[in-house]
């Protein structure tokens, strides 16, 4: 019990210091000054794209305008993953996308975008894409099996199991 109410005044010690701090020195970056809390990933499909939100729809009744991350706005994008590094300006509506959020301060921000889908179209070449990964070929090589019924070419067929 006591290593409980230890660990509970704890916390709250340290979340003051976090607001106390943010308060007191104003050269840290904007971001580390912000409440940080996990955000969730989303598959969705794109309805309206702006130079500071994306507005997804997730089920045929839902649609939800997130905001997007500082860097991702300024025209960068994640390095989070080789499959994540799509700029905002690379979406187009219609699209089926997967995004990473976190919360800052209780508002949700899109951190990192990957192109899944686009229907009509091709997945383009993400950025930085390392040399043996080659993302958008691998998304294309689905949406030709599930728009045009080209089988998927061998490297991209299911392995089966080891014994």
């Amino acid at each position: 019990m006591r290593l409980l109410i230890c660990i509970v005044v704890a916390i709250n010690l340290i979340c003051i210091c976090l607001e106390t701090c943010s308060d007191q020195d104003a050269d840290i970056d904007r971001v580390r000054k912000r409440v940080f809390s996990h955000g969730r990933s989303l598959e969705a499909t794109v309805v309206d794209i702006t130079k500071s939100s994306l507005t997804l729809r997730y089920n045929p009744d839902v649609q939800v305008c997130i905001n997007l991350s500082e860097k991702l706005a300024k025209g960068g994008f994640s390095t989070d993953g080789p499959n994540h590094m799509y700029k905002a300006s690379d979406v187009r509506a219609g699209d089926k996308i997967l995004v990473y959020t976190a919360r800052y301060d209780g508002v949700e921000e899109i951190q990192s975008i990957s192109i899944l889908r686009r229907p009509g179209g091709r997945v383009p070449p993400s950025h930085e894409n390392p040399p043996d990964y080659k993302h958008h070929e691998r998304m294309n090589a689905f949406q030709d099996l599930e728009e045009r019924g080209i089988p998927l070419p061998e490297k991209y067929q299911p392995k089966p199991p080891p014994h």
